[in-house]
């Protein structure tokens, strides 16, 4: 059984006072088989970092304060997954606490703070309940492969980075301290949006934007797959288009609220099909056909007509046609997300 407890407290939901039981088996023994056991164990703890020891001890003093009742069952988790062969105790406490650091602060808090363990169970379910209703606002990506949007955590590690290390002073300034979430990410969005509208070198500056997001991109398997586009596909597309679902999710109660009708999403696609050429539309049929690609024409129709997307329109739309270096606020809302831009496409640019 690994003993080295969560860097993270916040995490502790079950990990902390689980290692707080570990503490209590290496430092209590009563035969000379325990006293063998727990001296290897206390020179596993002389090896662990100063921080890692301090969390250690915070874990115990949390196990300390809870009930007897609390211990006991501790206790017994940790006997189950030490005697559980198959290690799918194991896998399991460990996912949780991946998927639990994984959340936001505000929803992590609220995990934590569910004591009684149906109530969190509960939670937990609706909060991966709505992970995957964010995830039906994604579009397949024009080759059958599931389409990737950023947690909100990974979006603003990435924005973070444009607003330290590619936004000009100026542009920096006009964003205060009191925007967060959301409202913080889309300022840092326009204003790099605006700052390349208004730049003398717009392609220079437009590569040193997408180097910047790329660089700062925490998920290395959406990385990956960016870095590894198909031929003919820029990087910049594929990223503008992952950082427009993953911004556009950040608003999917208020789109949900607006959402069209199935009629009026039928009416949407047979228009663009109707408008399509007779090479392309075979393609768009079976794009627009399936359940994700639907989903994303009701969004896009959502954004394009109702006021309260207003300031969110014009950054989608440039998001959406990969980053191009001449923004323009006067881009319709694109109708089709899987669709390639010629003059990205050309062979001057491997962006």
């Amino acid at each position: 059984m690994r003993t080295r407890p969560p860097s993270r407290s916040r995490t502790a939901g079950i990990v902390g006072p689980l290692a707080a039981a570990f503490v209590v088996t290496f430092l209590c023994g009563t035969t000379p088989e325990d006293a063998q056991l727990f001296a290897k164990r206390r020179q596993r703890i002389a090896g662990m970092t100063h921080s890692e020891v301090e969390q250690l001890k915070r874990n115990y003093e949390e196990f300390r304060k809870l009930s007897p009742e609390r211990r006991q069952a501790i206790k017994e988790l940790d006997d189950e997954v030490m005697h559980d062969a198959s290690g799918h105790m194991l896998k399991l406490l460990t996912d949780y606490n991946k998927w639990l650091s994984s959340l936001s602060p505000f929803d992590q808090d609220r995990v934590l703070s569910k004591t009684d363990p149906i109530e969190r169970a509960q939670l937990v379910k609706t909060i991966h309940d709505e992970q995957l209703k964010r995830q039906a606002l994604a579009a397949i990506d024009g080759v059958g492969r599931q389409a990737v949007t950023l947690q909100p955590a990974e979006l603003g590690t990435m924005l973070k980075a444009v607003q330290e290390n590619f936004l000009s002073d100026a542009s920096r300034k006009k964003i205060t301290d009191q925007l967060t979430g959301r409202d913080l990410h889309l300022r840092i969005l326009q204003a790099a949006f605006q700052q390349l509208k208004n730049s003398s070198n717009p392609g220079t500056d437009s590569q040193t934007l997408i180097s910047t997001l790329i660089d700062a991109l925490p998920n290395e398997a959406i990385k990956t797959r960016i870095s590894n586009r198909l031929p003919g596909r820029p990087r910049r597309q594929l990223l503008g288009q992952v950082l427009g679902r993953s911004l556009v999710n950040e608003w999917r109660k208020e789109i949900e609220e607006v959402f069209p009708s199935p009629a009026a999403i039928d009416a949407e696609v047979a228009r663009r099909l109707a408008a399509a050429t007779p090479t392309s539309r075979e393609t768009k049929r079976t794009q627009l056909g399936t359940k994700q690609g639907r989903r994303m024409v009701g969004v896009q129709m959502v954004i394009a007509s109702d006021e309260q997307f207003r300031e969110l329109r014009p950054v989608f739309v440039w998001l959406s046609a990969g980053l191009p270096a001449k923004a323009s606020s006067r881009q319709a809302v694109p109708q089709e997300e899987n669709r390639s831009e010629e003059a990205e496409n050309k062979p001057k640019s491997a962006e």
